[in-house]
């Protein structure tokens, strides 16, 4: 299913293996399907991890790049639903640890991979990409390449690879996640960030008066709209 890239199938099924073995009880052969079961759910988790730390735009109109784009949206979509569902498994498994500590549960093993937190490291897996896409942001064509000092240029092409991300963000990435968790303000206040430390880094520079002026005009005009 991994190959097929059917990845909220494959995390479906993994639960599934996951409930029935740790409600059997311990021995030789549960030890080895669970430590195949910890091998197969890591192998999942990376192909997840690898899809949540990228980010393409349909920067090209041409048939070939909107075709990639929409199945990058899917696989994403796929991605967040294996979020959703791993996170639903840790309370569940929470819910039980609680029962045990009081007393309250069966006894029964508990998977020592629980929890997963696999929305925390979505979170911290966007910032990392959100960082990056920020500090490679082109400053040598369209606007930025006609700006006088390479402060200017720099800033330029931050701002505008912030819009143009925050634009497919609003209008397409928003669309593969559910509501709940909050991607379009999660997004937001990560490029703000970013954005922010963008801004002090070059305020620390030696820049000259005119690019001050620049920087200002970009901090308190173009950036708020």
């Amino acid at each position: 299913m991994l190959d097929q890239k059917l990845f909220a199938e494959a995390s479906r099924l993994l639960i599934s293996r996951e409930d029935r073995l740790f409600s059997r009880g311990s021995g030789p052969q549960c030890l080895e399907e669970e430590h195949a079961l910890h091998n197969d759910l890591d192998a999942l988790l990376d192909r997840v991890w690898a899809i949540q730390s990228t980010f393409t735009s349909p920067s090209s109109t041409s048939s070939s790049s909107s075709s990639s784009f929409q199945e990058d949206l899917h696989l994403l979509q796929s991605a967040a639903s294996v979020i959703q569902q791993q996170e639903a498994q840790d309370r569940c498994w929470k819910k039980q640890w609680k029962n045990e500590k009081h007393g309250g549960g069966r006894g029964a093993r508990l998977p020592v991979w629980r929890p997963l937190e696999c929305l925390q490291t979505h979170r911290k897996l966007l910032a990392t990409m959100v960082e990056s896409r920020l500090n490679r942001a082109p400053v040598d064509h369209g606007e930025a390449s006609k700006l006088s000092s390479a402060a200017k240029r720099e800033l330029c092409g931050v701002g505008r690879r912030l819009k143009e991300d925050l634009l497919v963000v609003a209008r397409k990435v928003s669309r593969c996640y559910p509501e709940e968790l909050g991607i379009p303000k999660l997004y937001a206040n990560l490029y703000h960030q970013a954005f922010a430390r963008r801004m002090t880094e070059l305020a620390r520079s030696r820049l000259g008066i005119d690019e001050c002026i620049y920087l200002l005009l970009w901090v308190n005009d173009y950036y708020p709209k």
